[in-house]
Formats: C-alpha cells, sequence, structure tokens
C-alpha cells in the first residue's frame, strides 16, 4: 500500500503486531481472544477502527429523503417542513443575508438567478427524527463567470491530517471538541452583487413579487463561490486570532 496507509492502519498493525507478541508471552483467554479477532475484521473491513456498522443497520428502512418543494407537499408530515421553512426565512432576516429591492432599481444588464428550496429529514444514529430541515439555496447553475462570480476553489481538510490530530491528542491527554457552524456559508460577505428572485412563500409588502427582488448580501448555500468565501472568512478570522495555517494542509 505504500505512502497511502492510513495512519489508523498503521497505527492498528503495530497493536497487532505488539498484542502478538504479548500473546507468546503469557496465555490469553478464548473471550480475549474472540475480542481481538473482532477488532481485527473491524480494522480490515475498511481500513479504519470505527463502529458505523451497528448504526448503518439501524438506518436501513429509515427515510432520511431529500425533498424538492413538490415532493415535500406531498409528505405526510409536511406541515413539519413548513414550519422550518418560516424558521429558515426567519434566521435569513435577522441576519440581514438580504436586502429587498425593486426590479426597477437592479443596474442596466444584471440578471436575477433562481431561489430554491431543499428538505430533509435529519435523524439521530438510532433512526429517530432529530429535526425537519428546510434549506433556502441560490441556483448556482444560473451565474455567469465574470459577472457574478469569479473564484470558487475552497480547500478542504485531508482525513489525514484529522487523524494525526487525534493521535496526538490521544498521545497528550488532549480534550477534543467538535463544532457546528448555524448558516455557516451565509456569515461569508458577498464581493459582487447577486439578485435572486423571491422564493416559494415570500410575499413583498404589497403583494407584488414580481415587481421585487432579494440583492444578497451573504453568501448563501448553492452559489458558486460560497463555499471559497466561507474559507477565506474563516481563515481571516483565526489569523486575526493569533493561529498559523499549516504549509503541508492549509486547513490546518
Amino acid at each position: 500500500m505504500g505512502s497511502k496507509v492510513g495512519l489508523f492502519t498503521l497505527f492498528s498493525l503495530v497493536c497487532s503486531s505488539t498484542i502478538s507478541k504479548m500473546s507468546k508471552l503469557s496465555p490469553i483467554s478464548n473471550a480475549q481472544r474472540a475480542v481481538l479477532h473482532t477488532e481485527r475484521l473491524d480494522i480490515l473491513h475498511d481500513g479504519s477502527i470505527n463502529k458505523i456498522y451497528e448504526v448503518y443497520a439501524s438506518m436501513k428502512g429509515t427515510d432520511n429523503g431529500v425533498y424538492t418543494l413538490t415532493e415535500m407537499v406531498k409528505q405526510d408530515d409536511r406541515a413539519d417542513f413548513i414550519s422550518a421553512m418560516l424558521t429558515e426565512v426567519q434566521d435569513h432576516e435577522s441576519r440581514a443575508h438580504w436586502t429587498l429591492m425593486s426590479r426597477n432599481s437592479m443596474p442596466e444588464g444584471a440578471k436575477t438567478i433562481m431561489s430554491i428550496w431543499s428538505f430533509k429529514r435529519k435523524r439521530f444514529p438510532d433512526g429517530r427524527i432529530m429535526k425537519h430541515k428546510a434549506r433556502l439555496c441560490a441556483h448556482g447553475g444560473m451565474q455567469t463567470w465574470g459577472e457574478n462570480y469569479w473564484e470558487t476553489y475552497a480547500p478542504v481538510v485531508n482525513w489525514l491530517s484529522v487523524r494525526i490530530l487525534l493521535i496526538i491528542s490521544i498521545l497528550h491527554d488532549l480534550d477534543t471538541r467538535a463544532m457546528d457552524f448555524v448558516l455557516a456559508f451565509p456569515q461569508a460577505d458577498l464581493d459582487v452583487d447577486v439578485f435572486m428572485e423571491l422564493p416559494y412563500g415570500f410575499e413583498a409588502t404589497n403583494g407584488e413579487n414580481k415587481n421585487y427582488v432579494l440583492k444578497l448580501n451573504k453568501s448563501l448555500y448553492g452559489l458558486k463561490q460560497a463555499a471559497h468565501n466561507w474559507f477565506q472568512t474563516l481563515d481571516g478570522a483565526l489569523k486575526n486570532r493569533g493561529f498559523n495555517s499549516s504549509d503541508i494542509d492549509p486547513c490546518i
């Protein structure tokens, strides 16, 4: 496997070798031998030492489906999705992610892109529904390079880097925590003007939706440059707090 062998695999091989040497020094019980054999099968199955199989089994038969608006209204729990839509809009408006403006106020030659609703049931590992998620996205497929987006590249952390950090935390008895950003991408500013049609469920002040558009102030999910803008925002915020990025992995 050469240099592509993951650290967890190397770590497990070292452990197996050590256990093998120890077993020659002192006899082990059948129960211990069964546990070691089970762990070895788990490692060889996918090259890691995770415990996802029982979780996968519990999820079989459950429906996490990602739905379009048309599909969502046909679901028995559509009322929960509609409630999630209201929450999504309120979150965007309370954070000033867009500005309602007259269509006649758009710059000459500017074009609008459509808005898209996406729906999903999020579940706990045992299959119970955790929440109904509604996400309002911009139709990035309607954007034009050089007009309403430029750079799109955003680096993604290498799993080898994550594993190294986890191993270091174990060796030095450090605490590790996972953190999730709520509406992460829209926390980044837009560097170009993007105009979006009002999404389904919106109603302008005077009820004339066709005369109004949304000028996006932040990077909504779905935009071509959303991931790039978010990485730049996060990278700058961390550096302002005294952190430096790795020369090998810019996400560390």
